[in-house]
C-alpha cells in the first residue's frame, strides 16, 4: 500500500473502545436509575395506596442522590463525547461527517 494514501484513524474512531465505553456508560446510568427506583418503590406504592408515607427519609434522599448522579453521568459522558469530536476534527486527519440529525447549511447563490 502507498503510505501517502494510508491515513490514521481519528482519535474518535479507534476500534470498539468507543462502543464499549458508551455501553459501560449506559450500563452505569441504567444501574443507578434502577437502584434508585428499587429503593423508592415501597414508598411510592405506600403513597399511592394510602396517601401517606412511612418510609425512612434516608431512602428518599439516597434515591434522589442516585437520580442526580445518573443525570450528571449522562451529561458528563455527552460532553466528553463532544470534546472528542472536536479534537478529532481539529487533528485534520480527515473530516468527520456530521451526525444524521445535523445538516450543514446550504449556501444560496445570489
Amino acid at each position: 500500500m502507498d503510505r501517502a494514501r494510508v491515513r490514521e484513524e481519528p482519535r474518535l474512531r479507534r476500534g470498539h473502545q468507543v462502543r464499549l465505553r458508551a455501553l459501560l456508560g449506559l450500563g452505569a446510568l441504567a444501574a443507578l436509575l434502577g437502584v434508585a427506583f428499587v429503593i423508592s418503590w415501597p414508598g411510592t406504592v405506600q403513597y399511592l395506596t394510602t396517601g401517606q408515607v412511612e418510609m425512612h427519609w434516608s431512602r428518599a434522599m439516597l434515591s434522589s442522590l442516585l437520580v442526580v448522579s445518573a443525570l450528571m453521568l449522562g451529561v458528563t459522558s455527552f460532553l466528553m463525547h463532544m470534546l472528542e469530536l472536536i479534537a478529532a476534527q481539529r487533528d485534520g486527519l480527515r473530516a468527520l461527517r456530521p451526525p444524521d440529525r445535523i445538516r450543514p447549511a446550504r449556501r444560496r447563490s445570489a
